[in-house]
């Protein structure tokens, strides 16, 4: 059985590891690669992001609102930007080309943070920017990552339920993989509400509320959503009631150690 090395060392000294375990069937090492040639992909956007940051609170004066967080996200944003730098020292860019094809085959082996990664396009190597850069890669994503979305939510995950909510209610979404349903999504967001804590639920309720207004939903769709969130509630079964909390978002890891779960 193949162990992964640990977090954030050198891309160097582990690649040649990582390949050889994943093309003999290790989905943690796929899951590992996938990562490592997607954060150094985007490596120098994220030394950007840093510097853009800090350059900008560098400007507001300390008794500014907001400037001690401002503050703490600019010493994270500079850690992650100073450990991709390390971690991908001396990686040739072309190295990372690959990495849309080993987060596919990750998520296409039921690795469940692997497949939130895949549809949610974190760190898989897809260029936003340029698309044709990637084209063959985001062609593959757009035929595979309903299926995988759907799987995910199948397999008892509120992290894609969630996602899922959100672009089923977003009529002019970028990077579409579900179609357009107001209902889906509010029933989606009514199944989470079952399972959330206080705070989240408070949250649900408003985005439950505003959408019903902006889409024009009718009493007869809340009910019709109502009754199809009851027979949805046993794909969240593993999750305890009163638990679940996104209220500041979902939390995906920057180091790889999801792939050892």
């Amino acid at each position: 059985m193949f162990v992964l090395p640990a977090e954030n060392v050198a891309l160097l000294a582990i690649i040649e590891d990582l390949k050889k375990a994943s093309a003999e069937g290790s989905v943690p090492a796929t899951c590992r690669l996938a990562f490592e040639l997607g954060r150094c992909n985007e490596a120098q956007d994220i030394e950007k992001a840093a510097s853009n940051s800090e350059f900008l609170t560098g400007r507001l004066p300390p008794s500014s609102p907001g400037y001690t967080a401002r503050m703490a996200q600019d010493k994270s944003l500079r850690e992650e930007a100073s450990i991709a730098t390390r971690v991908c020292a001396g990686l040739p860019m072309t190295e990372t080309a690959d990495a849309w094809k080993y987060a596919l085959a990750a998520a296409q082996s039921s690795h469940l943070p692997s497949m939130i990664r895949y549809v949610r396009r974190y760190g898989i190597g897809l260029n936003t920017g340029d698309p044709a850069v990637t084209a063959e890669g985001w062609l593959a994503y757009k035929q595979t990552a309903p299926t995988i979305l759907q799987n995910a939510i199948d397999q008892g995950s509120p992290e894609a339920m969630e996602y899922a909510a959100f672009m089923h209610l977003r009529e002019n979404a970028s990077f579409r993989i579900v179609p357009y349903d107001p209902i889906l999504g509010i029933t989606y967001y009514l199944v989470l509400k079952s399972f959330a804590s206080a705070p989240y639920a408070a949250v649900l309720d408003q985005n439950i509320q505003y959408s019903m207004a902006e889409k024009k939903i009718s009493t007869t769709e809340m009910s019709q959503a109502n009754l199809r969130a009851q027979t949805l509630m046993g794909k969240l079964s593993q999750t305890p009631m009163g638990t679940l909390d996104f209220t500041k978002g979902i939390s995906l890891a920057k180091d790889g150690s999801h792939c050892k779960g």
